[in-house]
């Protein structure tokens, strides 16, 4: 809708969907066996079997500010497939 509503005015409206990112502050918020734990959780139900990095999710901001400029209103998941793939 904001997308839309927006399009007079030359702004586009997209969104990035990460899932969980490895960007450490597990590791300073909670003990260490926890955050194996949770880490294992994440990385075995991911198709891609790994966390996504903050660089990663950067890159994709940075396409859709400034590579997909006929975008607008579109979601762009970067979570491993997770949102897309089943995994067994």
């Amino acid at each position: 809708t904001l997308a839309r509503e927006l399009l007079p005015r030359k702004v586009r409206v997209n969104a990035v969907s990460p899932g969980p990112i490895d960007t450490g502050i597990l590791d300073r918020s909670l003990p260490a066996d926890v955050v194996e734990t949770m880490k294992d959780t994440y990385r075995s139900t991911n198709p891609m079997q790994r966390l996504r990095m903050s660089e990663e999710v950067a890159a994709a901001v940075a396409y859709l500010a400034f590579g997909a400029t006929f975008s607008t209103g579109t979601e762009f998941p970067v979570d491993g497939g997770a949102s897309q793939l089943y995994v067994l």
